[in-house]
């Protein structure tokens, strides 16, 4: 099994990077005989980590002053580096530069590379007005970390996912790059009223997907739209150059 360290990062506060990190990491478990370690680098909000079965391990990055001690991120990468299976880390809108600056200056994802494990960054895209700021964040992963290879996950909550008409598959930056690329993960669009409320009741209670639909809780209503959900980024995932296939909770 080749050991895979995903990285989910983008500049731009408030598009779901967690919600990212959750839906690779809940993956991931799914594959027969995969071991899965999970981080949160996060320093002000620790959303990934309120998942009780993930695991989830939290990373100390703030120094006595509250700023990001860049050389903590040793840390990360020496747990990344000890671990036999996969890893998912989560980070913060802070984390993204200095995380950046990290990588590049100490190449520890070259590193990472030398051990034997393939590194991913899945790059959340908003909509809208922030499609061009997320679209230029992704250029700067793109252009600075050229040992990772991409996902990019398009996000349609603030409006379609696309710059003048075009989505990312038509952009430069896509056609440029796509030899980087492991895949595009296309969003579900969710009625805030029904999915998204399943979505906030499930993130409350710190649950995944598989536990979620069996929960007795839930309404039997709200369980099949879960297993909705997570059927869909299954099979999205499922198409992505990350990994075996994924089982799916009936």
């Amino acid at each position: 099994m080749q050991r895979t360290a995903h990285f989910i990062m983008q500049g731009k506060g408030g598009c779901f990077k967690s919600g990212t990190s959750s839906l690779v990491a809940q993956y991931l478990t799914t594959m027969a005989s995969a071991l899965i370690q999970c981080f949160d680098t996060d320093p002000v909000n620790r959303t990934f980590s309120r998942i009780t079965s993930l695991g989830v391990q939290g990373v100390e990055l703030l120094n006595n002053h509250q700023q990001i001690a860049t050389r903590e991120f040793d840390t990360l990468i020496g747990r990344i580096l000890d671990h036999s299976g996969h890893t998912v880390t989560d980070t913060g809108a802070s984390v993204f530069v200095p995380l950046k600056s990290y990588l590049v200056q100490s190449d520890a994802l070259g590193l990472l590379v030398d051990e034997g494990i393939r590194p991913i960054i899945h790059v959340p895209l908003l909509g809208g007005l922030d499609f061009v700021e997320t679209a230029n964040g992704l250029q700067d992963i793109l252009e600075d970390l050229p040992a990772a290879d991409i996902v990019a996950w398009c996000n349609p909550y603030h409006g379609p996912v696309e710059h003048e008409g075009r989505g990312i598959e038509q952009s430069q930056l896509y056609l440029q790059n796509r030899h980087r690329f492991a895949g595009i993960v296309h969003m579900m669009e969710l009625d805030p009223h029904t999915f998204g409320q399943d979505y906030a009741e499930m993130r409350s209670d710190g649950l995944t997907y598989a536990e979620a639909v069996q929960h007795s809780a839930y309404s039997p209503v709200a369980r099949r739209r879960l297993a909705r959900v997570w059927a869909y980024y299954c099979n999205a995932l499922d198409g992505l150059d990350i990994g075996q296939k994924a089982a799916v909770a009936a």
